[in-house]
């Protein structure tokens, strides 16, 4: 059967079978990820205002410290994902916007895409900030929306640029900018924003709905007057930021592992206990060890029972085996973090295959690992 159509705002973990219309990167918003072997089957396919009919996708939570919406859950594509045109286009707004206010008011800020519309009423100069391993550019503005509220705004590298420019060369009013997809920061007790690496789109003095409709609302303003720009002077520093160096063949403890976003060290501690909750075992492609998903036929929009994908190695078809993929707590005389074990070091500790333990039922998994709690591991780690 034909699978029905989905809101956004209905999307949950509860199944794995889901059709949806989507706008691409506009309208209620949810967090969509490829991963990298994947681009290349779907990027083509993939446009700004595009409308997609959508099926066949993973339903993940959207947890974690990078999250680029408000929406409780993210979708993941895998290899069986099908996507089609539209064939309905739907009534969406283009722009989510942020009340100034609002941001400013965030007690806990959450680092997700927002969009916002202001004027700029103030602007530094571009600055250069340097760190250890290269330089970037960037321009302190100030915008305010209707309400009066100002906010403080940070564009880096080649928008820093692009503004700058523009607001330098403008006879024609006051600037208004609308900026897609970026993000709120908190320094220091106070909040801003700033434009993503990547995703941030801006829009200066531009013939769309929502610009017209915030100059119109202006008060007192005559668009034809010349736009003044209050000067923004902020102290810069020249202070360059060292990145310590982790060689494997230094020992770190668990207090250190807390600082380093990304290295490949050596650290000793305790395993102390087992995740429970939290699946222990995965399906996986016996020819890279990856995630195996079931296999979705677009043809009759369904799921074929016994039949697998994978996404890493771009098959329709797999052969499979049960796998490791347990989730400890260990700890040392610093701290205690969890830690992610897979097929290799579990059966070096304990003997046993994922697939054996299956055989003799979920219920006595979990004491035949008992003996992990009080083993004392040297491991080499690839922290992320």
């Amino acid at each position: 059967m034909p699978l029905e159509y989905t809101p956004l705002s209905h999307l949950n973990s509860s199944q794995k079978e889901w059709k949806i219309r989507v706008l691409v990167s506009r309208g209620e918003r949810i967090q969509a990820s490829l991963k990298q072997k994947l681009i290349k089957k779907f990027g083509r396919d993939l446009k700004e205002e595009e409308y997609l009919d959508v099926m066949n996708f993973e339903v993940l939570g959207n947890n974690g410290d990078y999250r680029g919406t408000t929406h409780p859950y993210k979708i993941s594509f895998i290899w069986t994902t099908y996507m089609k045109t539209s064939e309905q286009i739907p009534n969406l707004s283009h722009f989510n916007l942020s009340p100034f206010l609002d941001i400013l008011s965030q007690s806990i800020v959450d680092d997700v895409f927002i969009d916002i519309l202001g004027e700029i009423v103030g602007m530094g100069e571009i600055t250069e900030r340097k760190y250890a391993w290269h330089s970037t550019k960037l321009l302190d503005i100030q915008l305010r929306d209707l309400s009066e509220t100002i906010i403080e705004c940070t564009l880096w590298e080649n928008r820093a640029e692009d503004v700058h420019s523009y607001v330098k060369n403008n006879k024609t009013g006051p600037v208004i900018l609308l900026g897609s997809l970026m993000r709120t920061k908190k320094f220091n007790g106070k909040i801003s924003v700033q434009n993503s690496r990547f995703s941030t789109k801006l829009f200066l003095n531009e013939d769309i709905d929502e610009i017209s409709e915030f100059k119109k609302g202006m008060v007192n303003t005559d668009n034809l007057a010349p736009c003044t720009v209050t000067p923004v002077v902020k102290p810069t520093s020249n202070k360059v930021v060292t990145v310590d160096d982790f060689p494997l063949s230094c020992f770190k403890t668990i207090d250190q592992l807390m600082c380093i976003e990304e290295s490949t060290c050596v650290m000793f501690a305790s395993i102390l206990a087992i995740q429970k909750g939290i699946p222990w075992f995965y399906v996986g492609c016996k020819g890279c060890c990856g995630k195996a998903t079931p296999y979705f036929n677009p043809v009759t929009e369904e799921i074929e029972a016994n039949k697998y994908a994978c996404d890493s190695c771009e098959k329709d078809e797999t052969t499979t085996s049960i796998r490791y993929k347990l989730q400890v707590k260990v700890a040392d005389h610093t701290g205690s973090t969890s830690f992610l074990l897979f097929d290799r070091e579990v059966i070096q500790l304990i003997h046993k295959s994922a697939y054996e333990l299956l055989e003799q039922q979920v219920q006595v998994c979990f004491p035949l690992i008992l003996h992990l709690f009080h083993v004392s591991m040297m491991n080499g780690l690839n922290i992320k």
